[in-house]
């Protein structure tokens, strides 16, 4: 009696949990930016899952200064709150849109560098991604 209770509640928990979004990340690629100065990292982020997701925050030990960006490397680019992931959807971070900056660099950027960037995401949690620059 006491194996069917538990599997009872096993299945009911199951049941209750919610379905997560599954992020996968294609298409990944670092450039430098600005003579040396910053780093762009564009991707493709896909949400295989049920439910959207939110890329909130990034971190990086290659920069002091890692932000989700709006649109260009520049003057004129913003700062973004963050990017929505729909369900079963995709988003292109590219070059004149939405991407990663890296600014105030550990150390000046070359070719063939690999850059680890932390992702945030709200529903599928931390991902960590290796972008190598070209």
């Amino acid at each position: 009696m006491k194996k069917i209770i538990t599997f009872a509640i096993a299945i009911l928990v199951l049941a209750a949990s919610p379905a997560f979004a599954e992020i996968k990340i294609t298409n990944l690629v670092a450039e430098i930016e600005d003579d040396g100065k910053e780093i762009a990292v564009f991707m493709t982020i896909t949400n295989t899952g049920e439910d959207p997701d939110v890329l909130y925050s990034v971190k990086s030990t290659a920069a002091k200064d890692v932000k989700i960006m709006a649109g260009k490397m520049g003057a004129n680019h913003s700062n973004a709150s963050g990017i929505g992931v729909p369900e079963k959807g995709s988003v292109e971070l590219k070059e004149g849109g939405a991407h990663i900056g890296l600014e105030d660099l550990a150390s000046p950027p070359k070719s063939g560098d690999v850059v680890e960037v932390t992702l945030f995401f709200e529903e599928a949690g931390k991902m960590v991604i290796k972008a190598t620059v070209k």
